[in-house]
């Protein structure tokens, strides 16, 4: 950074020698009046809003358009309490606020954009960002002058008078990051001081501290004129700040060009950086660019002096809420600036994801929770979705104009986040971990620290949700999460989740927990199942290798014993039947079958289950069709050997015990079974077309 010539130096003074002799500071812990500001696309773009700062709260009015003009930027006031506007070109906008008639001349060639008021009160100036100056005639207002700049920078954007003669300036692009300097305006020599400063873009003088304050990109810089040193500054994450001013009372506005305005009560701290100071960023209007000056050059002469009546209640906060859980709007939580005699009798809302719809909530919708709040519910005619959008003026009290201010009022997002869609990702390989893949219905944050916030439900089946253990939470990009878990337990496709009311660790931006009632089904691929078929004593028949069953459409797979890594004709993809090597060495030895049979031709089976005690467990009913014989191998004689093995699921959907259960039923072909073996008897040589079994046998559950 150059250092200023003593000369200088001697001239950075308080600024508006004779000017701010009229805005000396003044230590009071309120302020209100009326914020001007410019849109930068055009229509309705030159705008207002009420301010009222009670020490504690800020309080915005509705928006008022005040005129139109094909483009405005930075607007200032002239001595006659009309607007002048820079045009986003070579124009500058003269406009007279009563009447919002506009009166246009060019700016010398120049691109105006920031405009400033000249000391003398006959000129006003206009620059771009950066680019040339221009002056412009006001007695009578006329086409201006482009004037060319020479030294450091000869491209400028702001401009702030220590005098006629001289004035600070800022050089800087739409980033916010500029050069900050003084400004000879007699040489029209620009002497650089601080070299790219984050946040030298917008400036204004204050008063109340005798500094200026710069605005741009996420910063807002304050420097004493007296030495060019930076005395303190703040960090907006997100902002877009363009243009800002002061009210000489130790309150700050900035235009963000994400919509809001950002308040900061510096009164106590005079530094404009200091955590303790209140502050706020209420949303505006899109497309928000500059603001006017408050005080100081540029400012109204004739403020109006009580812009919001007292007489009338405003709304200063509300949000949308989803009072059901069912994921769309239902209900609107208004805040009140002080106690209410009586309530609305009616409020119109808008919805958020669908501007053309309204509702009209009557006296009959509306209640008190306290003297400052209420609550407005329409379930009968509740929006369409619930969450996930930008705070707008969507609510409107329509009747007691004598009592409630009837603007249009700003309605946040107050309602929690929501399950939009789950997908099961079984492993995939042996050492792979199952996932689960959660869109969420709007951004926030995860915290694997909280476990598995969800509610689960498995069709026919107890709540695995204790069994399941969260090892990782990953994001995916957009509102996505990946959900790794330990073990094989975890959230299967045909499950249904919902997200646990009031969930800690898992919030909106807004902080807005859940409130989700519904369920949401569980998407992707069943994982396979290993059912492998073991020999491990008399009697015993088939052991699945599961952690929790899958409900099949038959209780019976159909086995080829032809085939050595085990051939299931009936099998949905989700099972995979694997034969222990025991059973592949000698199926003679070993019974792994329910039943084995040989056969020459297609053939039916008609079987019902029951344990011991006679309970019906379930039924397996099906064919073995032409089809799927001729996908198996004959023997020399001509037949097919068969395995029918038991899927060990109740008729309810759970797995069944350890212990001894009775077969029954029929077997019946259009050729003949040559041969039968129960699970404890022998081949027996057979030549019939039908076939009754009755027998018992036992399972171990592994």
């Amino acid at each position: 950074m150059s250092q200023p010539t003593a000369r200088n130096l001697k001239r950075l003074l308080p600024l508006v020698l004779a000017v701010s002799s009229m805005w000396a500071a003044v230590w009071a812990a309120g302020t209100s009046g009326d914020l001007y500001f410019t849109t930068y696309k055009g229509g309705a773009d030159v705008n207002k809003i009420s301010f009222n700062y009670d020490g504690t709260k800020l309080v915005i009015g509705p928006v008022v358009n005040v005129a139109k003009t094909d483009g405005s930027d930075g607007l200032i006031f002239a001595p006659d309490s009309e607007l002048l506007v820079g045009g986003q070109g070579n124009k500058v906008h003269k406009i007279n606020i009563a009447t919002q008639a506009v009166v246009t001349h060019t700016a010398g060639g120049v691109d105006a954009y920031h405009m400033a008021l000249d000391p003398g009160q006959q000129y006003a100036w206009a620059s771009g960002i950066p680019g040339g100056l221009a002056k412009i005639p006001l007695t009578p207002f006329a086409d201006g002058t482009a004037i060319p700049l020479s030294g450091d920078d000869v491209k400028v954007t702001s401009l702030a008078f220590q005098d006629a003669d001289h004035a600070f300036y800022t050089s800087s692009g739409t980033d916010g990051s500029g050069n900050f300097g003084t400004l000879d305006l007699k040489a029209f020599t620009t002497h650089r001081l601080i070299k790219n400063l984050q946040g030298g873009h917008g400036m204004a003088f204050d008063t109340f501290t005798g500094h200026l304050m710069l605005f741009g990109g996420e910063n807002i810089v304050q420097i004493n004129p007296a030495n060019a040193q930076i005395v303190s500054t703040r960090a907006f994450p997100g902002s877009k700040f363009d243009q800002g001013t002061v009210d000489g009372k130790g309150h700050l506005f900035v235009a963000d060009g994400n919509g809001t305005v950002l308040f900061v009560d510096y009164v106590a701290t005079k530094k404009i950086g200091d955590s303790a100071n209140y502050s706020a960023q209420p949303y505006v209007a899109d497309n928000m660019d500059d603001v006017a000056p408050l005080s100081g050059l540029g400012s109204n002469p004739n403020p109006n002096p009580n812009p919001q009546p007292d007489s009338l209640i405003a709304v200063v906060k509300a949000l949308y809420q989803d009072a059901d859980g069912d994921g769309r709007i239902d209900q609107a939580w208004v805040e009140f600036p002080k106690a209410i005699a009586a309530l609305p009798t009616q409020i119109q809302l808008q919805d958020p994801f669908n501007p053309s719809t309204t509702v009209t909530v009557p006296a009959a919708g509306i209640v008190r929770i306290d003297e400052t709040h209420i609550l407005a519910t329409f379930k009968d005619k509740e929006f369409t979705a619930g969450t996930g959008f930008d705070p707008k003026p969507y609510g409107k009290i329509l009747a007691d104009a004598k009592v409630f201010d009837g603007a249009s009022f700003v309605i946040g997002d107050g309602v929690g986040p929501r399950i939009a869609s789950a997908v099961s990702n079984p492993p995939a390989n042996a050492n792979d971990k199952p996932t689960l893949t959660v869109t969420f219905s709007e951004a926030m944050k995860a915290d694997p620290a909280v476990g598995f916030p969800f509610d689960i439900k498995r069709p026919g089946a107890s709540d695995p949700s204790g069994k399941i253990k969260v090892v990782s939470v990953q994001p995916a990009g957009g509102n996505a999460y990946v959900y790794t878990f330990e073990g094989s337990v975890f959230p299967l496709p045909g499950d249904s989740l919902r997200l646990k009311s009031g969930a800690t660790g898992l919030a909106d931006a807004q902080g807005n927990p859940s409130n989700m009632k519904d369920y949401v089904p569980v998407g992707g691929v069943l994982p396979k199942v290993v059912y492998q078929l073991e020999s491990k004593g008399t009697g015993l028949v088939t052991v699945p290798k599961l952690d929790g069953p899958i409900p099949l459409p038959n209780s019976i797979l159909v086995v080829d014993q032809s085939v050595s890594e085990g051939g299931c004709l009936n099998c949905p993809p989700s099972v995979n039947v694997v034969i222990s090597d025991a059973v592949k060495a000698n199926y003679s030895d070993t019974k792994p079958f329910l039943i084995t049979l040989k056969v020459n031709a297609p053939f039916h089976y008609d079987l019902s289950f029951f344990d011991n005690l006679g309970v019906y467990i379930n039924k397996a009913v099906g064919d073995v069709s032409a089809a799927d014989l001729a996908r198996l191998r004959k023997d020399k004689d001509g037949n097919y050997l068969l395995g029918l093995a038991w899927w060990p699921v109740s008729s309810r959907g759970g797995q069944v015990g350890n212990g001894a259960y009775i077969a029954h039923g029929t077997l019946t072909t259009t050729g003949d079974l040559k041969t039968i073996q129960g699970s404890q008897g022998e081949f027996r040589a057979l030549a019939n077309k039908s076939e009754n079994v009755f027998f018992t046998f036992g399972y171990l559950r592994r």
